[in-house]
């Protein structure tokens, strides 16, 4: 099914590139991103980065298809206090996603320079990865530290979708914000246990067209 969805990306993309007037470019931003579910409790917000290259269609005047490629490290954070040794701690847990991503990505210039955009996005998981840091209660005194891979935790396909918006600085440079909804458990459910994630993502990138 994975292998499918992909080829048949790939192939319309092709397709497209072929056929119509096509610029390249790359892109790089921030990450804000977080998990909405039960697998992680009281949810934070985990920064990250973005990064990749895109194709940028001409279909019309008004738009563009634009597939991109891009890695992604997103996840989510969250902080639990407990006893340790008689002194109250609190526990900071950073769950770290990697990501490779293929949004398929439609815009439509509202203005000369201003767009907006939605699109499906498919992602394979690439590494998932939790590191715990242990404090005191005052935040001083360091305790302890672990780091665990729980890629067999999550699944290894993705599926959301995008909205967002862009500017155009210039005919080369550009910004974008967007936001992604997972629409699928990322999680695996693992021993009986019902977990469920859903990626919440929303990313600010700087783009620059060759």
């Amino acid at each position: 099914m994975k292998k499918n969805i992909l080829t048949a990306v790939v192939v319309l993309a092709f397709g497209f590139l072929n056929a119509q007037e096509a610029r390249f470019g790359v892109k790089a931003g921030l990450n804000l991103s977080t998990l909405s579910g039960n697998y992680v409790k009281q949810s934070q917000i985990q920064p990250g980065i973005v990064l990749g290259g895109f194709a940028a269609v001409k279909l019309s005047k008004e738009f563009i298809f634009q597939p991109e490629l891009l890695f992604s490290f997103q996840g989510s954070a969250y902080r639990s206090y407990y006893d340790f040794g008689n002194v109250e701690t609190y526990q900071q847990d950073n769950l770290n996603l990697s990501y490779l991503l293929l949004p398929v990505m439609a815009k439509y210039y509202v203005a000369k320079k201003f767009s907006l955009e939605v699109g499906p996005q498919f992602g394979f998981l690439l590494a998932a990865r939790s590191n715990y840091f242990s404090y005191t209660d005052s935040g001083n005194d360091y305790v302890n530290s672990k780091s665990k891979n729980v890629t067999d935790q999550f699944k290894t396909f993705d599926f959301g979708i995008n909205i967002g918006g862009g500017y155009d600085f210039t005919d080369k440079w550009g910004i974008d914000l967007r936001y992604n909804f997972g629409l699928n458990n990322a999680a695996q459910n693992r021993f009986g246990t019902d977990f469920h994630a859903d990626n919440r993502v929303l990313s600010v990138t700087g783009s620059y067209k060759f």
